[in-house]
C-alpha cells in the first residue's frame, strides 16, 4: 500500500510538472507538449506591488489580445509565490491584494480570477539573454474551457518478478549487444510499473499565457 500510494503521487506530481514546464516538448506516442510550450512569457520587471500590476496588466493585455475572454481563467502559481503576494502590504499596513489567502491548494482569487496552487511548477532560473530574466518562479494564467483533455483517470499498476530491466534511467532501445540485462527472477526482485494514459492539447495557442521569473515579496 505505501509503494503504491508513492507512486501514484510521484506519477501525479509529474503530470503536474509536465502539463506546466514551458521547456516540455511534445514526444510523438509518448507525451504531449505542456500548455506553456512555445509561449513568449512577460518577464518580471520587478519584485514590488506596482511592478507585479504591471505585469499582470501586460499578461492581460496579451491574453485579450489573442482574443480570450479572461472569464473561466485561472491563474497557476506555487504556494510559495501566492504566499509572498498575500503578504505584500501597502503603507498602511494592508494586504495589497486582499483575495489571495493560501488554503488547501487553493488560494481564493487574484484580480477577481481563481487561483490554484502546486508546488510542482518548475522555478525559473536567471537567464543573461537577451532578454535577461531573473530567477523566480511562474505565474501562468489559463483559459480551462480552451484546454482539451483526454484522461482515463487512473493508474494502472503492474507487479512482476518474471523480467528483464536494464537498470538505467536512459536505456537502450532496441537493446545492443552491450546492454546489460538484470532478470528479476534470477536477482530475487520485484518489479512494479505505475502507467497513466492521459493526453491534452491548446484549442487555442492563446489560451495561455504567464510571467516568468516572479519574485514578488
Amino acid at each position: 500500500d505505501i509503494v503504491r500510494r508513492d507512486l501514484v503521487e510521484t506519477i501525479g506530481g509529474l503530470i503536474d510538472k509536465d502539463f506546466v514546464d514551458p521547456a516540455k516538448a511534445a514526444v510523438s506516442g509518448v507525451s504531449p507538449a505542456s500548455i506553456t510550450n512555445g509561449v513568449t512569457p512577460v518577464v518580471a520587471t520587478g519584485t514590488t506591488a506596482d511592478h507585479l500590476r504591471a505585469d499582470v496588466k501586460t499578461l492581460m493585455s496579451n491574453f485579450i489580445a489573442a482574443n480570450m475572454s479572461l472569464s473561466g481563467a485561472v491563474w497557476i502559481m506555487t504556494e510559495t509565490q501566492a504566499l509572498a503576494i498575500a503578504m505584500l502590504l501597502n503603507p498602511l499596513g494592508q494586504p495589497e491584494f486582499p483575495g489571495l489567502s493560501i488554503n488547501g491548494g487553493t488560494a481564493g482569487t487574484f484580480f477577481g480570477i481563481p487561483v490554484i496552487l502546486s508546488e510542482n511548477i518548475p522555478a525559473q532560473q536567471a537567464v543573461a539573454g537577451p532578454p535577461a530574466i531573473p530567477a523566480g518562479s511562474r505565474i501562468i494564467l489559463a483559459k480551462a474551457s480552451e484546454i482539451m483533455l483526454a484522461d482515463d483517470g487512473q493508474v494502472m499498476l503492474d507487479a512482476s518478478n518474471q523480467a528483464s530491466l536494464q537498470m538505467d534511467n536512459a536505456p537502450t532501445n532496441p537493446p545492443t549487444a552491450t546492454t546489460v540485462m538484470v532478470s528479476l527472477w534470477q536477482m530475487n526482485m520485484v518489479g512494479i510499473r505505475a502507467e497513466r494514459f492521459i493526453n491534452w492539447t491548446k484549442r487555442r495557442a492563446g489560451a495561455v499565457q504567464y510571467i516568468t521569473g516572479a519574485a514578488y515579496a
